[in-house]
Protein backbone atom coordinates (compact mmCIF):
# COMPACT_ATOMS: atom_id res chain seq x y z
CA UNK A 1 0.00 0.00 0.00
CA UNK A 2 3.08 2.29 0.62
CA UNK A 3 4.58 1.79 -2.55
CA UNK A 4 1.25 2.60 -4.48
CA UNK A 5 1.12 5.59 -2.38
CA UNK A 6 4.15 6.69 -3.33
CA UNK A 7 3.95 5.96 -7.00
CA UNK A 8 0.73 7.85 -6.80
CA UNK A 9 2.69 11.01 -5.04
CA UNK A 10 5.14 10.35 -7.93
CA UNK A 11 3.08 10.75 -11.29
CA UNK A 12 1.43 14.12 -9.32
CA UNK A 13 4.80 15.42 -9.53
CA UNK A 14 5.91 15.02 -12.61
CA UNK A 15 8.61 12.86 -12.25
CA UNK A 16 10.69 11.17 -15.33
CA UNK A 17 10.91 7.70 -13.19
CA UNK A 18 9.80 5.19 -15.92
CA UNK A 19 10.22 2.42 -13.44
CA UNK A 20 8.03 4.46 -10.89
CA UNK A 21 5.01 4.72 -13.29
CA UNK A 22 5.51 1.10 -14.26
CA UNK A 23 5.03 0.41 -10.85
CA UNK A 24 2.01 2.88 -10.79
CA UNK A 25 0.18 0.92 -13.69
CA UNK A 26 0.99 -2.53 -12.29
CA UNK A 27 -0.65 -1.95 -8.50
CA UNK A 28 -3.08 1.12 -8.95
CA UNK A 29 -5.13 -0.59 -11.66
CA UNK A 30 -6.64 -4.02 -11.88
CA UNK A 31 -8.48 -3.31 -15.39
CA UNK A 32 -5.51 -5.01 -17.27
CA UNK A 33 -2.79 -7.67 -16.61
CA UNK A 34 1.02 -6.42 -16.72
CA UNK A 35 3.44 -8.86 -16.26
CA UNK A 36 7.17 -8.19 -15.58
CA UNK A 37 7.53 -9.11 -19.31
CA UNK A 38 5.33 -6.53 -20.25
CA UNK A 39 7.20 -4.11 -17.70
CA UNK A 40 10.50 -4.67 -19.29
CA UNK A 41 8.80 -4.42 -22.89
CA UNK A 42 7.27 -0.91 -21.52
CA UNK A 43 10.52 0.25 -19.94
CA UNK A 44 12.58 -0.25 -22.71
CA UNK A 45 10.72 1.34 -25.52
CA UNK A 46 8.75 4.28 -22.87
CA UNK A 47 11.57 6.19 -22.36
CA UNK A 48 10.29 9.86 -22.31
CA UNK A 49 7.36 11.21 -19.99
CA UNK A 50 5.46 11.68 -22.77
CA UNK A 51 5.26 8.28 -23.72
CA UNK A 52 4.67 7.17 -20.33
CA UNK A 53 1.51 9.91 -20.05
CA UNK A 54 0.35 8.42 -23.33
CA UNK A 55 0.14 4.86 -21.33
CA UNK A 56 -1.34 6.17 -18.78
CA UNK A 57 -4.50 7.51 -20.42
CA UNK A 58 -4.58 4.86 -22.90
CA UNK A 59 -4.52 2.05 -19.87
CA UNK A 60 -4.98 3.60 -16.49
CA UNK A 61 -7.32 6.97 -17.23
CA UNK A 62 -10.04 4.49 -18.12
CA UNK A 63 -10.48 3.22 -14.42
CA UNK A 64 -8.91 6.69 -13.66
CA UNK A 65 -8.37 8.55 -10.13
CA UNK A 66 -10.53 10.40 -7.59
CA UNK A 67 -8.66 14.10 -8.09
CA UNK A 68 -9.67 13.46 -12.01
CA UNK A 69 -12.87 12.80 -11.34
CA UNK A 70 -13.19 15.65 -9.09
CA UNK A 71 -11.03 18.25 -11.65
CA UNK A 72 -13.71 16.92 -14.29
CA UNK A 73 -17.34 18.32 -12.53
CA UNK A 74 -16.99 21.82 -13.31
CA UNK A 75 -16.50 20.81 -17.06
CA UNK A 76 -19.19 18.18 -16.88
CA UNK A 77 -21.72 20.90 -15.19
CA UNK A 78 -20.57 23.65 -17.87
CA UNK A 79 -21.88 20.46 -20.80
CA UNK A 80 -25.09 19.88 -18.95
CA UNK A 81 -26.61 23.66 -19.12
CA UNK A 82 -24.29 23.94 -22.47
CA UNK A 83 -26.46 20.70 -23.49
CA UNK A 84 -30.10 22.28 -21.98
CA UNK A 85 -29.43 26.14 -23.32
CA UNK A 86 -29.20 24.37 -26.90
CA UNK A 87 -32.22 22.29 -26.54
CA UNK A 88 -34.22 25.40 -25.27
CA UNK A 89 -32.85 27.48 -27.97
CA UNK A 90 -33.89 24.92 -30.50
CA UNK A 91 -37.52 24.85 -29.01
CA UNK A 92 -37.97 28.32 -29.27
CA UNK A 93 -36.54 28.81 -32.86
CA UNK A 94 -39.29 26.12 -33.74
CA UNK A 95 -41.90 27.84 -32.20
CA UNK A 96 -41.20 30.99 -34.34
CA UNK A 97 -41.02 29.03 -37.36
CA UNK A 98 -43.72 26.97 -36.82
CA UNK A 99 -46.12 29.62 -35.50
CA UNK A 100 -46.31 28.33 -31.90
CA UNK A 101 -44.51 31.30 -30.65
CA UNK A 102 -48.65 32.74 -30.17
CA UNK A 103 -51.81 31.26 -29.86
CA UNK A 104 -53.01 30.05 -32.81
CA UNK A 105 -56.95 31.37 -33.16
CA UNK A 106 -59.27 28.44 -34.71
CA UNK A 107 -61.06 28.46 -37.27
CA UNK A 108 -64.65 26.69 -38.62
CA UNK A 109 -66.16 26.13 -41.24
CA UNK A 110 -69.58 27.47 -41.66
CA UNK A 111 -72.06 27.97 -44.69
CA UNK A 112 -73.49 31.55 -44.75
CA UNK A 113 -77.62 31.87 -46.25
CA UNK A 114 -76.10 31.81 -49.74
CA UNK A 115 -74.92 28.31 -49.00
CA UNK A 116 -71.22 29.71 -49.55
CA UNK A 117 -68.27 27.84 -47.26
CA UNK A 118 -67.02 30.45 -45.08
CA UNK A 119 -64.52 30.75 -42.10
CA UNK A 120 -65.48 32.15 -38.99
CA UNK A 121 -62.64 32.73 -36.59
CA UNK A 122 -63.44 30.88 -32.86
CA UNK A 123 -61.75 33.21 -30.02
CA UNK A 124 -60.08 31.10 -26.84
CA UNK A 125 -62.42 31.06 -24.03
CA UNK A 126 -60.45 31.20 -20.79
CA UNK A 127 -63.33 31.55 -17.97
CA UNK A 128 -67.21 30.71 -17.83
CA UNK A 129 -69.44 32.86 -19.48
CA UNK A 130 -72.23 34.08 -18.11
CA UNK A 131 -75.52 32.89 -19.09
CA UNK A 132 -76.75 36.56 -19.57
CA UNK A 133 -74.66 37.49 -22.10
CA UNK A 134 -76.27 35.23 -24.69
CA UNK A 135 -77.29 36.99 -27.74
CA UNK A 136 -80.58 37.53 -29.57
CA UNK A 137 -80.64 34.60 -31.91
CA UNK A 138 -82.03 36.93 -34.76
CA UNK A 139 -78.59 39.21 -34.28
CA UNK A 140 -76.00 36.34 -35.12
CA UNK A 141 -74.71 36.24 -38.08
CA UNK A 142 -72.80 33.39 -37.56
CA UNK A 143 -74.54 30.87 -35.87
CA UNK A 144 -72.67 27.41 -35.41
CA UNK A 145 -75.39 24.54 -34.50
CA UNK A 146 -72.68 22.40 -32.83
CA UNK A 147 -70.85 24.97 -30.26
CA UNK A 148 -67.03 25.28 -29.71
CA UNK A 149 -66.74 26.21 -26.17
CA UNK A 150 -69.12 25.61 -23.72
CA UNK A 151 -69.98 27.11 -20.43
CA UNK A 152 -71.67 25.80 -16.95
CA UNK A 153 -75.61 27.05 -16.86
CA UNK A 154 -75.68 26.51 -13.50
CA UNK A 155 -74.10 28.20 -10.32
CA UNK A 156 -72.39 26.08 -7.80
CA UNK A 157 -74.42 25.59 -4.44
CA UNK A 158 -77.65 26.11 -6.64
CA UNK A 159 -79.92 23.26 -4.54
CA UNK A 160 -81.31 20.51 -7.56
CA UNK A 161 -83.99 17.91 -7.23
CA UNK A 162 -83.28 14.60 -8.94
CA UNK A 163 -85.93 12.17 -10.52
CA UNK A 164 -85.62 8.95 -11.83
CA UNK A 165 -88.73 6.71 -14.28
CA UNK A 166 -88.05 3.37 -15.55
CA UNK A 167 -90.15 2.67 -18.69
CA UNK A 168 -89.82 0.09 -21.31
CA UNK A 169 -90.15 2.60 -23.82
CA UNK A 170 -87.44 5.29 -24.71
CA UNK A 171 -90.51 7.93 -24.67
CA UNK A 172 -92.74 8.18 -21.75
CA UNK A 173 -95.76 10.31 -21.01
CA UNK A 174 -95.90 13.38 -18.75
CA UNK A 175 -95.03 12.72 -15.22
CA UNK A 176 -98.29 12.73 -13.55
CA UNK A 177 -99.61 10.47 -15.70
CA UNK A 178 -96.71 7.86 -14.83
CA UNK A 179 -97.53 4.53 -12.81
CA UNK A 180 -96.22 5.50 -8.84
CA UNK A 181 -94.23 2.46 -9.25
CA UNK A 182 -92.09 4.13 -11.99
CA UNK A 183 -90.63 5.86 -9.74
CA UNK A 184 -87.60 4.89 -7.97
CA UNK A 185 -85.31 7.98 -7.18
CA UNK A 186 -86.74 11.01 -5.76
CA UNK A 187 -84.30 13.25 -3.73
CA UNK A 188 -84.73 16.60 -2.82
CA UNK A 189 -82.32 19.48 -2.57
CA UNK A 190 -79.24 17.64 -2.97
CA UNK A 191 -77.13 20.51 -3.17
CA UNK A 192 -74.74 20.90 -6.82
CA UNK A 193 -71.24 21.16 -5.31
CA UNK A 194 -71.38 20.24 -2.20
CA UNK A 195 -69.23 17.32 -2.01
CA UNK A 196 -69.85 15.95 1.36
CA UNK A 197 -73.44 15.66 0.39
CA UNK A 198 -74.42 11.77 -0.50
CA UNK A 199 -77.38 10.19 -0.96
CA UNK A 200 -78.05 6.07 -0.89
CA UNK A 201 -81.48 4.31 -2.32
CA UNK A 202 -81.86 0.91 -1.85
CA UNK A 203 -85.15 -0.46 -3.46
CA UNK A 204 -86.76 -3.19 -6.07
CA UNK A 205 -88.20 -3.42 -9.15
CA UNK A 206 -90.52 -5.09 -10.95
CA UNK A 207 -89.35 -5.85 -14.69
CA UNK A 208 -92.10 -4.95 -17.60
CA UNK A 209 -93.48 -7.89 -19.55
CA UNK A 210 -91.32 -5.73 -22.30
CA UNK A 211 -87.91 -6.30 -20.45
CA UNK A 212 -88.69 -9.92 -19.73
CA UNK A 213 -88.96 -10.83 -23.60
CA UNK A 214 -85.91 -9.19 -24.81
CA UNK A 215 -86.78 -5.60 -24.18
CA UNK A 216 -84.66 -2.65 -22.72
CA UNK A 217 -85.64 -0.40 -19.53
CA UNK A 218 -84.85 2.88 -20.06
CA UNK A 219 -83.68 5.14 -16.69
CA UNK A 220 -85.64 8.94 -18.07
CA UNK A 221 -83.88 11.42 -15.16
CA UNK A 222 -85.59 14.50 -14.73
CA UNK A 223 -83.55 17.10 -12.91
CA UNK A 224 -84.36 20.87 -12.17
CA UNK A 225 -83.57 23.54 -9.14
CA UNK A 226 -85.42 23.10 -6.01
CA UNK A 227 -89.10 24.41 -6.32
CA UNK A 228 -89.47 24.70 -10.20
CA UNK A 229 -91.21 21.64 -12.20
CA UNK A 230 -89.54 19.40 -13.59
CA UNK A 231 -91.78 18.22 -16.28
CA UNK A 232 -91.85 19.52 -19.96
CA UNK A 233 -95.47 19.12 -20.10
CA UNK A 234 -96.30 21.39 -16.36
CA UNK A 235 -96.69 25.09 -17.27
CA UNK A 236 -94.24 27.34 -15.74
CA UNK A 237 -91.47 25.18 -16.88
CA UNK A 238 -87.85 26.94 -17.85
CA UNK A 239 -85.27 24.84 -20.25
CA UNK A 240 -82.64 26.51 -18.35
CA UNK A 241 -83.66 25.69 -14.95
CA UNK A 242 -84.54 21.86 -15.27
CA UNK A 243 -83.61 18.92 -18.08
CA UNK A 244 -83.98 15.52 -18.77
CA UNK A 245 -82.30 12.71 -20.70
CA UNK A 246 -82.58 8.84 -20.88
CA UNK A 247 -79.89 6.04 -20.37
CA UNK A 248 -80.70 2.36 -20.75
CA UNK A 249 -80.61 0.44 -17.58
CA UNK A 250 -79.86 -3.06 -19.02
CA UNK A 251 -76.85 -4.24 -20.90
CA UNK A 252 -76.68 -6.06 -24.03
CA UNK A 253 -73.12 -8.28 -24.12
CA UNK A 254 -72.25 -9.94 -27.12
CA UNK A 255 -71.28 -13.47 -26.16
CA UNK A 256 -67.71 -14.59 -27.94
CA UNK A 257 -67.78 -17.05 -30.83
CA UNK A 258 -67.32 -20.77 -29.34
CA UNK A 259 -66.40 -23.45 -32.03
CA UNK A 260 -68.64 -26.58 -32.13
CA UNK A 261 -67.00 -29.73 -30.75
CA UNK A 262 -67.68 -32.92 -30.13
CA UNK A 263 -66.27 -35.65 -27.13
CA UNK A 264 -64.97 -38.27 -29.87
CA UNK A 265 -64.45 -40.71 -25.98
CA UNK A 266 -67.74 -39.92 -25.10
CA UNK A 267 -70.79 -42.54 -25.25
CA UNK A 268 -74.00 -41.80 -27.84
CA UNK A 269 -75.56 -39.97 -25.00
CA UNK A 270 -72.84 -37.80 -23.86
CA UNK A 271 -72.15 -36.91 -27.87
CA UNK A 272 -75.11 -35.45 -28.20
CA UNK A 273 -74.76 -32.93 -25.06
CA UNK A 274 -71.96 -30.35 -27.47
CA UNK A 275 -71.46 -26.90 -26.59
CA UNK A 276 -74.02 -23.71 -28.31
CA UNK A 277 -72.45 -23.49 -31.97
CA UNK A 278 -71.99 -19.87 -32.38
CA UNK A 279 -69.48 -20.43 -35.59
CA UNK A 280 -69.08 -18.06 -38.28
CA UNK A 281 -72.31 -19.68 -40.02
CA UNK A 282 -75.21 -18.87 -37.43
CA UNK A 283 -75.38 -15.46 -35.94
CA UNK A 284 -74.24 -13.59 -33.19
CA UNK A 285 -75.64 -14.30 -29.72
CA UNK A 286 -76.27 -11.18 -27.42
CA UNK A 287 -77.85 -11.96 -23.32
CA UNK A 288 -79.74 -8.67 -21.81
CA UNK A 289 -78.02 -8.02 -18.53
CA UNK A 290 -78.95 -6.75 -15.45
CA UNK A 291 -76.46 -5.33 -12.82
CA UNK A 292 -77.94 -3.83 -8.92
CA UNK A 293 -76.00 -1.47 -8.32
CA UNK A 294 -75.22 1.68 -10.07
CA UNK A 295 -73.71 5.33 -8.79
CA UNK A 296 -75.15 8.52 -10.04
CA UNK A 297 -72.41 11.21 -9.62
CA UNK A 298 -72.19 14.91 -9.95
CA UNK A 299 -69.84 16.25 -11.61
CA UNK A 300 -69.68 20.23 -10.63
CA UNK A 301 -66.33 21.27 -11.92
CA UNK A 302 -66.37 20.71 -15.22
CA UNK A 303 -65.75 24.45 -16.05
CA UNK A 304 -65.33 25.49 -19.84
CA UNK A 305 -64.72 22.88 -21.99
CA UNK A 306 -64.09 22.45 -25.43
CA UNK A 307 -67.21 20.68 -27.22
CA UNK A 308 -65.97 20.25 -30.45
CA UNK A 309 -62.66 18.19 -29.85
CA UNK A 310 -64.01 16.26 -26.54
CA UNK A 311 -63.74 12.48 -26.26
CA UNK A 312 -67.14 10.88 -27.45
CA UNK A 313 -66.99 8.64 -23.83
CA UNK A 314 -67.30 12.14 -22.13
CA UNK A 315 -69.36 14.28 -24.71
CA UNK A 316 -72.08 11.70 -24.24
CA UNK A 317 -72.86 12.69 -20.44
CA UNK A 318 -72.87 16.57 -21.97
CA UNK A 319 -76.44 18.08 -22.21
CA UNK A 320 -76.37 21.10 -24.19
CA UNK A 321 -78.85 23.56 -23.28
CA UNK A 322 -82.23 23.14 -25.53
CA UNK A 323 -82.93 27.04 -25.87
CA UNK A 324 -79.91 26.46 -28.38
CA UNK A 325 -78.69 29.82 -27.04
CA UNK A 326 -75.08 31.43 -28.47
CA UNK A 327 -73.07 34.27 -26.89
CA UNK A 328 -72.76 37.08 -29.35
CA UNK A 329 -69.95 35.62 -31.95
CA UNK A 330 -72.25 32.62 -32.48
CA UNK A 331 -69.71 29.98 -31.36
CA UNK A 332 -70.26 29.18 -27.70
CA UNK A 333 -72.73 27.97 -25.42
CA UNK A 334 -73.82 26.50 -22.33
CA UNK A 335 -74.14 23.01 -20.61
CA UNK A 336 -76.45 21.95 -18.01
CA UNK A 337 -75.41 20.08 -14.58
CA UNK A 338 -73.17 17.34 -15.68
CA UNK A 339 -74.83 13.50 -14.06
CA UNK A 340 -72.23 10.50 -14.71
CA UNK A 341 -74.39 7.30 -14.52
CA UNK A 342 -71.06 5.16 -13.49
CA UNK A 343 -71.11 1.64 -14.54
CA UNK A 344 -67.24 1.59 -14.75
CA UNK A 345 -67.18 -1.17 -11.98
CA UNK A 346 -69.90 -3.11 -12.85
CA UNK A 347 -68.53 -6.34 -13.29
CA UNK A 348 -69.83 -9.00 -15.74
CA UNK A 349 -69.68 -11.53 -12.92
CA UNK A 350 -72.29 -9.73 -10.42
CA UNK A 351 -74.42 -9.07 -13.23
CA UNK A 352 -78.21 -11.11 -13.88
CA UNK A 353 -79.10 -12.45 -17.18
CA UNK A 354 -82.77 -11.42 -17.78
CA UNK A 355 -85.34 -13.73 -19.25
CA UNK A 356 -88.68 -14.30 -19.00
CA UNK A 357 -88.89 -15.95 -15.40
CA UNK A 358 -87.20 -12.70 -13.83
CA UNK A 359 -90.08 -10.18 -12.34
CA UNK A 360 -88.05 -8.60 -9.73
CA UNK A 361 -84.70 -7.21 -9.62
CA UNK A 362 -82.74 -5.25 -6.65
CA UNK A 363 -81.83 -1.77 -7.60
CA UNK A 364 -79.36 0.34 -5.26
CA UNK A 365 -78.42 3.85 -6.32
CA UNK A 366 -75.45 5.54 -4.52
CA UNK A 367 -75.65 9.90 -5.30
CA UNK A 368 -72.55 11.58 -4.76
CA UNK A 369 -70.38 14.00 -6.35
CA UNK A 370 -67.79 13.18 -8.45
CA UNK A 371 -64.43 15.31 -9.50
CA UNK A 372 -63.80 16.04 -13.17
CA UNK A 373 -60.65 14.55 -13.76
CA UNK A 374 -62.22 11.29 -12.55
CA UNK A 375 -65.08 11.53 -14.28
CA UNK A 376 -62.74 11.83 -17.55
CA UNK A 377 -60.62 8.99 -16.57
CA UNK A 378 -63.64 6.62 -15.99
CA UNK A 379 -65.91 7.78 -19.06
CA UNK A 380 -63.07 7.69 -21.07
CA UNK A 381 -61.57 4.18 -20.21
CA UNK A 382 -65.65 2.61 -19.77
CA UNK A 383 -66.06 3.58 -23.32
CA UNK A 384 -63.16 2.17 -24.67
CA UNK A 385 -63.59 -1.29 -22.75
CA UNK A 386 -66.88 -1.81 -23.82
CA UNK A 387 -65.90 -0.63 -27.40
CA UNK A 388 -63.22 -3.38 -27.23
CA UNK A 389 -64.72 -6.13 -25.43
CA UNK A 390 -68.11 -5.57 -28.25
CA UNK A 391 -64.98 -5.96 -31.09
CA UNK A 392 -63.50 -9.27 -29.84
CA UNK A 393 -66.63 -10.77 -29.10
CA UNK A 394 -67.54 -10.07 -32.93
CA UNK A 395 -64.33 -11.72 -33.96
CA UNK A 396 -62.42 -8.11 -34.81
CA UNK A 397 -58.83 -7.24 -34.01
CA UNK A 398 -58.57 -5.72 -30.24
CA UNK A 399 -55.31 -3.07 -30.52
CA UNK A 400 -52.92 -4.29 -28.73
CA UNK A 401 -53.94 -7.88 -28.84
CA UNK A 402 -56.18 -9.40 -26.12
CA UNK A 403 -59.98 -10.14 -25.81
CA UNK A 404 -60.91 -7.13 -23.93
CA UNK A 405 -61.59 -8.86 -20.91
CA UNK A 406 -58.11 -7.90 -19.32
CA UNK A 407 -58.86 -4.58 -17.53
CA UNK A 408 -62.21 -6.69 -16.25
CA UNK A 409 -59.44 -8.45 -14.56
CA UNK A 410 -57.69 -5.29 -12.63
CA UNK A 411 -61.12 -3.91 -11.88
CA UNK A 412 -61.89 -7.64 -10.21
CA UNK A 413 -58.97 -7.16 -8.47
CA UNK A 414 -59.08 -3.67 -7.67
CA UNK A 415 -62.59 -4.80 -5.93
CA UNK A 416 -61.82 -7.60 -4.02
CA UNK A 417 -58.08 -7.31 -2.55
CA UNK A 418 -57.58 -4.97 0.44
CA UNK A 419 -57.31 -1.49 -0.51
CA UNK A 420 -54.25 -1.12 2.52
CA UNK A 421 -52.67 -4.84 1.27
CA UNK A 422 -52.89 -3.62 -2.27
CA UNK A 423 -51.09 0.07 -1.46
CA UNK A 424 -48.63 -1.61 0.24
CA UNK A 425 -47.78 -4.23 -2.37
CA UNK A 426 -47.67 -1.03 -4.47
CA UNK A 427 -45.27 0.82 -2.34
CA UNK A 428 -43.09 -2.19 -1.40
CA UNK A 429 -42.73 -2.31 -5.45
CA UNK A 430 -41.61 1.06 -5.84
CA UNK A 431 -39.16 0.96 -2.91
CA UNK A 432 -37.45 -1.75 -4.01
CA UNK A 433 -37.23 -0.53 -7.83
CA UNK A 434 -35.32 2.32 -6.27
CA UNK A 435 -32.84 0.55 -4.06
CA UNK A 436 -32.24 -1.46 -6.79
CA UNK A 437 -31.48 1.60 -8.99
CA UNK A 438 -29.09 2.67 -5.97
CA UNK A 439 -27.43 -0.35 -5.60
CA UNK A 440 -26.77 -0.12 -9.22
CA UNK A 441 -25.18 3.41 -9.26
CA UNK A 442 -23.27 2.77 -6.20
CA UNK A 443 -21.45 -0.24 -7.60
CA UNK A 444 -21.09 1.76 -11.59
CA UNK A 445 -19.42 4.63 -9.01
CA UNK A 446 -17.26 2.66 -7.75
CA UNK A 447 -15.95 0.47 -10.60
CA UNK A 448 -15.67 4.08 -12.22
CA UNK A 449 -13.79 5.88 -9.81
CA UNK A 450 -11.54 2.37 -8.85
CA UNK A 451 -9.19 4.26 -5.97
CA UNK A 452 -9.15 1.30 -3.63
CA UNK A 453 -10.78 -2.33 -3.73
CA UNK A 454 -12.43 -1.92 -0.66
CA UNK A 455 -16.15 -1.85 -0.43
CA UNK A 456 -16.34 -4.28 -3.29
CA UNK A 457 -16.66 -8.06 -3.90
CA UNK A 458 -14.47 -10.72 -5.85
CA UNK A 459 -17.28 -11.07 -8.20
CA UNK A 460 -17.47 -7.18 -9.09
CA UNK A 461 -13.40 -6.85 -8.99
CA UNK A 462 -13.68 -10.32 -11.44
CA UNK A 463 -16.68 -9.40 -14.12
CA UNK A 464 -15.24 -5.66 -14.00
CA UNK A 465 -11.63 -6.87 -14.87
CA UNK A 466 -12.75 -9.45 -17.53
CA UNK A 467 -15.12 -6.94 -19.12
CA UNK A 468 -12.01 -4.38 -19.39
CA UNK A 469 -9.42 -6.47 -20.75
CA UNK A 470 -11.83 -7.77 -23.37
CA UNK A 471 -12.76 -4.54 -24.58
CA UNK A 472 -8.86 -3.72 -24.57
CA UNK A 473 -8.66 -6.55 -27.03
CA UNK A 474 -11.31 -5.93 -29.48
CA UNK A 475 -10.21 -2.35 -29.47
CA UNK A 476 -6.87 -3.42 -30.29
CA UNK A 477 -8.13 -5.87 -33.17
CA UNK A 478 -10.23 -2.86 -34.58
CA UNK A 479 -7.06 -0.82 -34.99
CA UNK A 480 -4.37 -3.27 -35.65
CA UNK A 481 -6.12 -6.14 -37.62
CA UNK A 482 -3.26 -7.85 -38.62
CA UNK A 483 -1.76 -8.65 -35.59
CA UNK A 484 -2.11 -10.93 -32.63
CA UNK A 485 -2.68 -10.91 -29.22
CA UNK A 486 -0.17 -13.06 -26.79
CA UNK A 487 -1.52 -15.18 -24.51
CA UNK A 488 0.30 -14.47 -21.49
CA UNK A 489 1.51 -10.87 -21.49
CA UNK A 490 -2.61 -9.33 -22.54
CA UNK A 491 -0.27 -6.63 -24.86
CA UNK A 492 -0.18 -6.63 -28.17
CA UNK A 493 2.90 -8.31 -30.15
CA UNK A 494 3.55 -5.18 -31.76
CA UNK A 495 4.67 -3.62 -28.86
CA UNK A 496 6.98 -6.43 -28.37
CA UNK A 497 8.42 -6.50 -31.41
CA UNK A 498 9.20 -3.20 -31.44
Amino acid sequence: MVQICNCISAARLGRKDVSSRLQLLSFSSYNINITAKSQRCLKSQLENKDRVAGVWRAYVSPCGSLDTHLANKPQMARTTMQSLGIFLLVQWGMKQVMGGGAQQQQVVQQQDPSGNTINVPVAKVTGPIPYSARADLKDITNYNNIPQYVSPLWAQNTPMDISLYISPSLTISPLAQMPAKSLVLHEKKFVFGNWTDTRDIHTTISLPKEVQNNGTLWGHFFVAKSGMPNDPSQPGYDASSAFFFSRPLTQYITRKRVAKTRNLLAGASEADDVEEDLSANNPTITGQFWHPNFTLSVVPDAGVRFYAQMHPGIREFIQLDRTGARDASGQNGWYQPLLFLNTFWQLKSHMIELNHTITEVPLNIHLNSLSHWKFQLLASMDYGMKANAEKAANGESVPGGGTGAELEQVKQILLDSNIYLLATTVIVGLLHTLFEMLAFKNVSTALTLCVSRRGLTKLDIGCHTLAQEEGQRRCFRAHHPRQRIHADDNLPLLARQQ
